[in-house]
């Protein structure tokens, strides 16, 4: 082979190379493209601005994940892609599902760009140690959900120190992701609030249970009940009919299940009665010691 063709066919291998790693590292179509993925509670849509050869910004056009719960992975999954330029960012726990959308979302976005999304997926692996942190309290509590705030706020109430240690990117706990329904009958609450449609229809339905469905320790509280639904039903039904005893026994009949092996499982009525009869008192506890915020919806 003479000197003029193993030029040639070096400066073929080198272009080769040199296209490979450019479309590898990924080179984009300059321009803003829109892409949508799946989050916990329906679509994320994005819209991703590219240069020739970088991934300017990510912003996120629409949502409808639970505010609160997914605010730190709106905020740090498109800064983290623009800052380390990939698709291989972690998730923020606690926000897993919307964390994974909105990758799925950018990824669709950057796919029209013609780009190479593969090549933006593979993680470079980062030895990083953290650092040690020494601190000393009265009191250590592990998960700032609504339980370790309410401990915290007791704890501190009585003059003690205390450190919170939470491992997800927010505050709340399962206490962000519950439906918002407080099992506390409110008296004052009842005597303004309009029936809902059916519950009338729902309350006669407590009337035809037996003795024979409760254990005994519910059987008082069940009696308390009906007494209080005829009552009611023989009366204005205009306003809504609620009780501390309704509560109870809802939760006992909600709770009864069967096990694998074919064995009942009745629900604790020392645990039961404690939620029921005291939640009131808590919620008026949590709006004066942690400023709580309850709405009558």
């Amino acid at each position: 082979m003479n000197k003029k063709m193993r030029s040639l066919l070096l400066a073929t291998i080198v272009s080769t190379f040199v296209f490979a790693a450019s479309t590898q590292a990924g080179t984009f179509t300059p321009g803003q493209y829109q892409g949508t993925g799946n989050g916990r509670n329906g679509s994320i849509e994005v819209e991703v601005t590219l240069s020739e050869d970088k991934i300017e910004s990510v912003e996120i056009l629409s949502h409808s994940e639970s505010e609160g719960i997914s605010d730190p992975a709106i905020a740090k999954i498109p800064a983290a892609i623009v800052e380390e330029q990939s698709l291989a960012v972690d998730a923020v726990t606690g926000a897993s599902l919307t964390s994974a959308g909105i990758l799925e979302a950018v990824t669709d976005a950057i796919a029209k760009s013609g780009a190479d999304t593969e090549s933006l997926m593979q993680k470079e692996e980062k030895a990083a140690s953290g650092e040690t942190i020494e601190k000393t309290a009265d009191v250590i509590i592990v998960g700032a959900g609504g339980a370790g705030i309410s401990a915290a706020t007791a704890a501190t109430s009585e003059g003690k120190t205390v450190i919170i240690i939470e491992k997800t990117a927010s505050a709340g706990g399962n206490t962000l992701a519950s439906g918002g329904v407080w099992n506390a009958a409110d008296p004052e609450m009842d005597a303004i609030t309009p029936s809902e449609e059916g519950r009338l229809t729902i309350l006669k339905s407590y009337l035809e249970y037996d003795d024979s469905d409760f254990q005994e320790e519910y059987l008082d509280a069940y009696h308390t009940l009906r007494d209080q639904i005829n009552e009611y039903l023989e009366g204005d039904t205009s306003m809504l009919f609620d009780s501390t005893e309704f509560h109870l026994i809802q939760s006992y009949l909600g709770t009864i299940r069967e096990d694998l092996d074919g064995n009942m499982i009745y629900p604790d009525y020392d645990l039961i009665s404690n939620l029921v009869y005291h939640s009131l008192d808590t919620m008026k506890w949590l709006s004066e010691t942690t400023g709580s915020e309850f709405n009558d919806r």
